[in-house]
């Protein structure tokens, strides 16, 4: 199954609200729509649900920019995917791939590739140890 296209179909992801320093609320449901090869899924983000908007180290916010709005719409999702396992890893990535892209978020496509191509590298340690 090849994913197309990803995109928010309901929903504001501006509509979050700061909890501590790393942790974000989502204050309504977040309905995304994923376009595969084979069909169109619905995924919802439900009101209530908090992430910490890309866990990107300390020493790398100066590259890709500040939190939350690196890449707010594809980390959301990508964070609660990692979180409740309803995909499979490399479905979460790529879809997170293609949300940067819809929402061109970072602007700049080198960006976009480097997270990709990081949390491929380094993501499967937290797949493993979210529940």
């Amino acid at each position: 199954m090849k994913i197309l296209e990803a995109y928010v179909s309901k929903g504001n992801h501006t509509n979050i609200t700061k909890v501590s320093d790393n942790w974000w609320r989502i204050n309504e449901d977040l309905v995304y729509i994923v376009i595969t090869s084979d069909c169109m899924v619905k995924h919802v983000v439900p009101k209530g649900f908090e992430c910490d908007m890309a866990s990107i180290p300390p020493q790398f916010l100066w590259l890709l920019g500040s939190k939350p709005y690196v890449m707010s719409i594809a980390s959301i999702l990508h964070d609660y995917f990692y979180k409740n396992h309803g995909v499979n890893r490399d479905y979460a990535d790529i879809v997170m791939l293609r949300l940067m892209e819809k929402y061109n978020n970072p602007k700049d496509n080198w960006k976009k590739q480097a997270i990709y191509w990081a949390v491929r590298a380094f993501g499967g340690k937290p797949w493993k140890t979210k529940s």
